[in-house]
C-alpha cells in the first residue's frame, strides 16, 4: 500500500494489523463500558426502538411510522444482527452498534496511513475518535433545551 503522494508506506503489514487489531480493542472496550452503562438504566431510545425493533410490514408497505425510520441498511443489518447474536434481548442493537463503532478507530488509521501521516499520529488519531466525544448540533433545535434564549428575545 502507497501514500496518495506515491511513496511506500515504511511500517511491516503485521504491524499494521496489530495496530488495527490494538484500536479495534480498546474501541471496543470502551464502547462495551458505555453500553453496560447505558443498559443499567433499563431505558430504550425511540431510535433504537424503531431500528433494532422493526413490523416487517412497515418495510413492505414503505411507511415511515416515526422520525427514525429513514435508513433501510440499518434495519437489514440489525435484522442480521439480531439472526447470529447468542442471546438477542432487548439490548442486543446496542452491542451490535457498539461492535461496529469499535471499527472507526481502525478505519481512521488506515485512513490517515494512507494519507502519508507517520506512524504515531495515525495512532492518535484512530484514539481520538474514540476519546472526544461528537455531537450532532444541526438536529437540536432551540425549543428542545427551555433555558436557551433565541437572539430575538
Amino acid at each position: 500500500m502507497a501514500t496518495l503522494s506515491g511513496q511506500p508506506l515504511p511500517r511491516s503489514p503485521v504491524a499494521e494489523l496489530c495496530s488495527c487489531l490494538g484500536l479495534f480493542a480498546v474501541g471496543l472496550a470502551i464502547n462495551i463500558a458505555l453500553v453496560q452503562c447505558a443498559n443499567a438504566q433499563f431505558w430504550l431510545t425511540g431510535e433504537e426502538a424503531s431500528v433494532a425493533f422493526k413490523d416487517v410490514v412497515f418495510l413492505r408497505l414503505r411507511l415511515q411510522h416515526c422520525r427514525y425510520d429513514t435508513n433501510l441498511g440499518g434495519h437489514i443489518l440489525y435484522f442480521l444482527a439480531h439472526a447470529v447474536h447468542p442471546d438477542p434481548g432487548l439490548w442486543y442493537g446496542r452491542e451490535t452498534k457498539a461492535v461496529l463503532m469499535a471499527l472507526a478507530g481502525p478505519l481512521t488509521y488506515l485512513f490517515a496511513r494512507r494519507l502519508g501521516l507517520g506512524f504515531v499520529a495515525s495512532v492518535f488519531s484512530g484514539l481520538c475518535i474514540f476519546l472526544f466525544p461528537t455531537e450532532d448540533l444541526s438536529s437540536r433545535s432551540r425549543t428542545s433545551n427551555p433555558g436557551s434564549r433565541s437572539p430575538a428575545a
